[in-house]
Protein backbone atom coordinates (compact mmCIF):
# COMPACT_ATOMS: atom_id res chain seq x y z
CA UNK A 1 0.00 0.00 0.00
CA UNK A 2 1.17 3.38 -0.85
CA UNK A 3 1.74 5.66 2.20
CA UNK A 4 0.56 9.43 0.97
CA UNK A 5 1.01 12.51 3.46
CA UNK A 6 -2.40 13.70 4.15
CA UNK A 7 -2.25 17.63 4.26
CA UNK A 8 -4.53 20.62 5.81
CA UNK A 9 -5.22 23.44 4.35
CA UNK A 10 -7.71 26.55 5.86
CA UNK A 11 -7.79 27.37 1.80
CA UNK A 12 -11.18 27.09 0.15
CA UNK A 13 -11.65 24.26 -2.09
CA UNK A 14 -14.62 23.69 -4.57
CA UNK A 15 -15.42 20.26 -6.96
CA UNK A 16 -15.61 22.89 -9.80
CA UNK A 17 -12.03 24.56 -9.54
CA UNK A 18 -11.79 24.13 -13.21
CA UNK A 19 -14.53 26.38 -13.76
CA UNK A 20 -11.47 28.94 -13.34
CA UNK A 21 -10.68 28.50 -16.64
CA UNK A 22 -14.36 29.50 -18.06
CA UNK A 23 -14.23 32.21 -15.53
CA UNK A 24 -10.67 33.60 -17.26
CA UNK A 25 -12.36 32.96 -20.43
CA UNK A 26 -15.94 34.53 -19.72
CA UNK A 27 -13.07 37.76 -18.50
CA UNK A 28 -11.38 38.35 -21.28
CA UNK A 29 -14.36 38.43 -23.28
CA UNK A 30 -16.04 40.59 -21.59
CA UNK A 31 -19.51 39.45 -21.88
CA UNK A 32 -20.72 40.53 -18.76
CA UNK A 33 -20.25 44.07 -19.57
CA UNK A 34 -22.16 43.39 -22.90
CA UNK A 35 -25.03 41.38 -21.25
CA UNK A 36 -25.53 44.87 -19.13
CA UNK A 37 -25.98 46.09 -22.41
CA UNK A 38 -29.00 44.20 -23.56
CA UNK A 39 -32.59 44.51 -22.63
CA UNK A 40 -32.82 42.09 -20.11
CA UNK A 41 -36.05 41.51 -18.18
CA UNK A 42 -35.34 43.64 -14.94
CA UNK A 43 -36.68 42.02 -11.06
CA UNK A 44 -39.03 43.64 -9.40
CA UNK A 45 -38.14 43.18 -5.85
CA UNK A 46 -35.38 45.54 -4.00
CA UNK A 47 -33.66 42.77 -3.54
CA UNK A 48 -33.49 40.93 -6.97
CA UNK A 49 -30.74 39.81 -9.05
CA UNK A 50 -28.92 41.32 -11.60
CA UNK A 51 -30.21 40.22 -14.77
CA UNK A 52 -26.15 39.03 -15.71
CA UNK A 53 -25.90 37.72 -12.17
CA UNK A 54 -28.71 35.22 -13.07
CA UNK A 55 -27.73 34.30 -16.57
CA UNK A 56 -24.06 33.67 -15.48
CA UNK A 57 -24.91 31.42 -12.71
CA UNK A 58 -27.22 29.71 -15.12
CA UNK A 59 -24.55 28.98 -16.78
CA UNK A 60 -22.62 27.69 -14.09
CA UNK A 61 -24.98 25.53 -13.55
CA UNK A 62 -25.21 24.32 -17.13
CA UNK A 63 -21.23 23.62 -17.29
CA UNK A 64 -21.53 21.39 -13.63
CA UNK A 65 -24.03 19.18 -15.81
CA UNK A 66 -27.56 20.67 -14.37
CA UNK A 67 -30.24 19.64 -16.74
CA UNK A 68 -33.23 21.34 -15.39
CA UNK A 69 -33.77 24.63 -13.14
CA UNK A 70 -33.59 22.52 -9.70
CA UNK A 71 -30.17 20.95 -10.68
CA UNK A 72 -28.59 24.35 -10.35
CA UNK A 73 -29.71 24.26 -6.71
CA UNK A 74 -26.82 22.25 -6.13
CA UNK A 75 -24.71 24.98 -6.56
CA UNK A 76 -26.26 27.25 -4.36
CA UNK A 77 -24.28 25.48 -1.27
CA UNK A 78 -20.61 25.96 -3.09
CA UNK A 79 -19.78 29.52 -1.63
CA UNK A 80 -15.95 29.22 -3.56
CA UNK A 81 -17.71 28.65 -6.88
CA UNK A 82 -19.75 31.74 -5.90
CA UNK A 83 -16.73 33.92 -4.75
CA UNK A 84 -14.88 32.67 -7.82
CA UNK A 85 -17.02 34.51 -10.16
CA UNK A 86 -17.69 37.37 -7.57
CA UNK A 87 -21.06 36.82 -6.25
CA UNK A 88 -21.91 36.34 -2.58
CA UNK A 89 -24.62 33.58 -3.29
CA UNK A 90 -26.27 31.96 -6.31
CA UNK A 91 -29.93 32.30 -7.41
CA UNK A 92 -32.51 29.77 -6.35
CA UNK A 93 -34.71 27.44 -9.07
CA UNK A 94 -37.58 29.90 -8.88
CA UNK A 95 -35.44 32.71 -9.84
CA UNK A 96 -34.20 30.97 -12.99
CA UNK A 97 -37.91 30.30 -13.65
CA UNK A 98 -39.09 33.69 -12.90
CA UNK A 99 -36.46 35.02 -15.08
CA UNK A 100 -36.65 33.13 -18.19
CA UNK A 101 -40.53 33.17 -17.74
CA UNK A 102 -40.20 36.93 -18.95
CA UNK A 103 -39.38 36.13 -22.01
CA UNK A 104 -41.02 36.78 -24.94
CA UNK A 105 -40.92 36.13 -28.48
CA UNK A 106 -39.86 39.79 -29.25
CA UNK A 107 -37.58 39.83 -26.21
CA UNK A 108 -35.78 37.00 -27.51
CA UNK A 109 -35.29 38.41 -30.47
CA UNK A 110 -34.06 41.86 -29.34
CA UNK A 111 -31.28 39.85 -27.28
CA UNK A 112 -30.25 37.00 -28.63
CA UNK A 113 -29.32 37.62 -32.38
CA UNK A 114 -27.04 40.78 -30.84
CA UNK A 115 -25.51 38.29 -28.51
CA UNK A 116 -24.82 35.70 -30.43
CA UNK A 117 -23.71 37.80 -33.56
CA UNK A 118 -20.99 39.81 -30.96
CA UNK A 119 -20.06 36.73 -29.62
CA UNK A 120 -18.81 35.19 -33.16
CA UNK A 121 -17.36 38.29 -33.71
CA UNK A 122 -15.18 37.94 -30.16
CA UNK A 123 -13.94 34.81 -30.71
CA UNK A 124 -13.02 35.33 -34.33
CA UNK A 125 -14.05 32.25 -36.20
CA UNK A 126 -13.55 33.49 -39.66
CA UNK A 127 -16.06 32.13 -41.90
CA UNK A 128 -18.66 29.35 -41.26
CA UNK A 129 -20.24 26.98 -44.18
CA UNK A 130 -23.32 25.19 -42.66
Amino acid sequence: MVNLPIEYSDKSVTPFGGLAILKRFIDQTGIREHLATLDLPEGGSNRAYDPVHIIESFWLGIWTGASRYIHCDWLRQDSTLAALFGYVNLPSQSTYSRFFGKFSQARNTAVFPPLQQWFFQQINVGAVTV
